[in-house]
C-alpha cells in the first residue's frame, strides 16, 4: 500500500502515513516488534523514492529508532540507516 502511494506521488497521504510512523516510532513503551518491522521496509523505499523524500521522511523516523529502548529496534534501524545511506548515494 505505502509502495503504491509513494508511487502515485499522492502527498496528502504520504505525510499522513509518515505522520504515523514517527508517531509509533516516537512511542517509548511501544511494541518493539512493529518498529522493527518499520526499520526494516525502508531499503526497499530508496528505489521509488527521491533522495529527497528518503533525508524528510525516513530519517527522521530512523533517528527515533537509532535510540530506542530495544537493542533489536537500535540494531536494525542502525543496518537500515547504513543500507538506505548507500542506496540513495548510488
Amino acid at each position: 500500500m505505502l509502495r503504491i502511494i509513494i508511487k502515485q506521488k499522492k502527498d496528502t497521504e504520504l505525510e499522513t502515513v509518515f505522520k504515523v510512523l514517527y508517531d509509533i516510532a516516537s512511542i517509548p513503551k511501544g511494541s518493539w516488534r512493529i518498529k522493527y518491522q518499520i526499520a526494516e521496509m525502508f531499503p526497499s523505499f530508496c528505489e521509488i523514492m527521491s533522495p529527497d523524500q528518503v533525508q524528510d521522511k525516513v530519517l527522521p523516523i530512523l533517528e527515533k529508532l537509532i535510540v530506542d529502548a530495544e537493542a533489536e529496534v537500535r540494531s536494525e534501524a542502525l543496518h537500515t540507516m547504513i543500507s538506505v545511506g548507500r542506496k540513495c548515494d548510488s
